[in-house]
């Protein structure tokens, strides 16, 4: 089912990043029924006050998770292929592996709380360069007016300043992918800490059976979103962007995308404080629960 997974992530989002490589650049004026494909980002939505598109993408991450950021986003695609293009080889896979790092909590709704505000007071400049949809557009009309200015009227309108920046921020994106994975993604993005917020409680989301897990740590090493605590056995939903990466590469079986939560077979014992009506043989003693077996079959 993980390969399942993955595989129909991966044509989804390769067909969708064809399609919006080829909107933005001109190519598909001609083909006015896939306009679509830009009026499903979530920025441009708002600033259109396409309120039902913004409505099915919350109802859609509560059931699925962050699946915008990993299939529809442009900028989380073009960040999945620098990360990929930088660990082709299994010895630079093992030489750069992903870690788990502690969420920027306070940095990431700092950045959410400024985009909101700038875009409330119309101070649009910001949460336009915060905007990976928007940033990516400006990439490709940057290269569609320096390669083929003829084939767009679009390209050949969007100011310079405007296209230099954005295409500065997008190569900065990708080398840092590269190195990283989905820092930004889920640190200085508004719209991926937007969604993380309701993400954090999806119904679907990735589940570890530590019944099962033998702590081979494969699944934090492929994680892009470094958000796999293996040591705590936990995902961070709010920063996983649901590639299904970890499902494929754990043997084990153990990582398994279900509306379950998985609990142990047999719960760890509990330490309770003697009282006086157990008489414990020294008072050190661990005394198991009512609901629980003591190992070493000490009768309290």
């Amino acid at each position: 089912m993980g390969k399942f997974l993955k595989t129909t992530r991966v044509v989804l989002a390769i067909l969708l990043y064809a399609g919006i490589n080829c909107l933005l650049a001109g190519l598909l004026e001609a083909v006015p029924a896939l306009d679509w494909l830009g009026r499903i980002q979530i920025f441009p939505a708002l600033m259109a006050h396409a309120t039902l598109v913004v409505v099915i993408w919350g109802v859609v991450t509560l059931f699925f998770g962050r699946i915008y950021c990993s299939t529809v986003c442009p900028l989380g695609v073009f960040m999945d292929i620098t990360s990929r293009a930088a660990r082709l080889t299994p010895r630079q896979r093992a030489a750069n592996p992903y870690r788990f790092t502690v969420p920027l909590t306070a940095l990431r709704y700092a950045m959410l709380a400024v985009a909101c505000i700038a875009s409330v007071i119309s101070i649009l400049t910001i949460p336009v360069f915060l905007d990976p949809y928007t940033d990516y557009a400006y990439f490709i009309y940057c290269i569609a007016k320096f390669v083929a200015t003829s084939a767009t009227a679009k390209a050949a309108a969007v100011s310079t300043i405007g296209a230099t920046l954005g295409t500065l921020i997008v190569i900065g994106v990708g080398v840092v992918a590269a190195m990283r994975g989905r820092p930004v993604c889920n640190t200085v993005c508004p719209v991926g800490t937007a969604l993380g917020i309701l993400a954090r409680e999806s119904y679907l989301r990735i589940d570890i059976n530590t019944d099962l897990c033998s702590n081979c740590f494969e699944c934090e090493r492929v994680c892009k979103g470094s958000c796999i605590d293996l040591t705590q056995h936990v995902v961070d939903m709010s920063r996983c962007v649901v590639c299904f990466d970890c499902l494929t590469v754990c043997c084990d079986k153990a990582i398994r995308y279900t509306r379950n939560r998985h609990r142990l077979s047999f719960p760890l014992m509990q330490s309770v404080k003697p009282t006086a009506s157990a008489a414990c043989d020294s008072p050190t003693r661990v005394c198991a629960t009512k609901n629980s077996k003591s190992l070493f079959n000490n009768k309290c």
